[in-house]
């Protein structure tokens, strides 16, 4: 026989998560964007040094003499110094903030305009956890492909200087990188890899979103119905205890647990794309086209496209999630107007 408190806790838990969820048309837009674009350039300058690990690591095909992640760190830092960790940074920084943009933005937009289209007919017929899966994964993929036309040529010139070991004078610089593209290639030579930006992070953005959302609620029933059992205690101590648990536990968790599993299942598909980026123009591996490289690379690693670069992936992403989303679910309710 169930256990009318745990229907109870149920229900109190999605309430909690809807009462907190906020979405596209509560919020004063320009504050908000404004807000996360800021954050978004701390992100980068946080992350950046173990993407120049990770790209390393991955555009490295001597499976025999694969340096291990603080091998790498420590090389670069001997031979290249401090600077070399953040090889493309200014060209990086520049184009993710319009990308970012355009990512946040679309994303909330989407959402929006499913839940109020979809969200009653998948709320009535699945689990509240299923609707969160499905359209916040959806709205996630939709929004990374319009931020790869902005992120493919951050990332194709980013990551040729990221790779180059030379320093001072010989250094490659920014513009060496576009004009030798552009010569070589043509301004199509900046969307190398277009194709595989886009099956990488719609896959990725997709699951993180939905998995996000969806651990939400059991963060939220894990968490806060146990706040809720509570609430007759009204003293300064428990309602500290509460805002704790509520914005800072159960966001950070979701989103660790999220990125664990956008990242590892992304893996694959993210070894493939630095790899065809990278690659030399003329090459004859281009030739072949997409799925005739990814199928080479996955016959030549075998099991370690799920792992390599991986771990500076996940460095990257876990630690700074458990932080930031905590503040970029604040920044939404800070810039909340209205709620309708």
């Amino acid at each position: 026989m169930a256990n009318p408190g745990d229907a109870a806790g149920v229900e109190t838990a999605e309430l909690e998560v809807s009462k907190h969820k906020i979405t596209w048309h509560q919020m004063d837009l320009k504050s908000f964007v404004g807000s996360t674009a800021a954050s978004v350039m701390v992100m980068e300058t946080i992350t950046y040094p173990l993407e120049t690990v990770k790209t390393r690591m991955v555009s490295d095909t001597n499976r025999n003499a694969s340096p291990s992640m603080m091998k790498m760190f420590r090389s670069i830092v001997q031979k290249e110094g401090v600077r070399g960790l953040f090889r493309g940074y200014t060209v990086g920084l520049t184009l993710s903030v319009p990308g970012s943009f355009a990512y946040l933005v679309t994303n909330e937009y989407v959402y929006d305009a499913l839940e109020k289209r979809y969200g009653g007919d998948v709320k009535a017929h699945r689990s509240v956890l299923y609707h969160d899966l499905l359209l916040h994964g959806i709205s996630g993929a939709v929004a990374d492909f319009v931020a790869t036309f902005a992120y493919t040529p951050l990332e194709v010139i980013s990551q040729r200087m990221m790779v180059d070991r030379r320093t001072g004078a010989d250094a490659l610089r920014v513009r060496d990188v576009i004009s030798s593209t552009i010569k070589s290639e043509g301004i199509g030579g900046l969307y190398r890899g277009f194709q595989a930006a886009f099956y990488c992070y719609a896959w990725s953005s997709g699951v993180y979103w939905g998995v996000y959302e969806a651990m939400k609620t059991v963060a939220f029933r894990a968490f806060g119905g146990r706040t809720q059992r509570n609430q007759n205690v009204e003293d300064r101590r428990w309602t500290a205890g509460r805002w704790f648990v509520e914005n800072v536990l159960s966001y950070s968790s979701s989103g660790a647990v999220a990125a664990l599993a956008a990242t590892s299942l992304s893996n694959p598909l993210d070894l493939v794309r630095v790899r065809y980026q990278l690659l030399e123009s003329g090459s004859k591996e281009l030739q072949g086209g997409y799925w005739r490289f990814a199928r080479t690379v996955v016959q030549k690693e075998g099991w370690r496209i799920w792992t390599l670069g991986l771990r500076p992936r996940l460095m990257g992403w876990i630690p700074f999630v458990s932080v930031s989303l905590p503040a970029y679910e604040w920044l939404k309710s800070y810039n909340k107007t209205s709620d309708d």
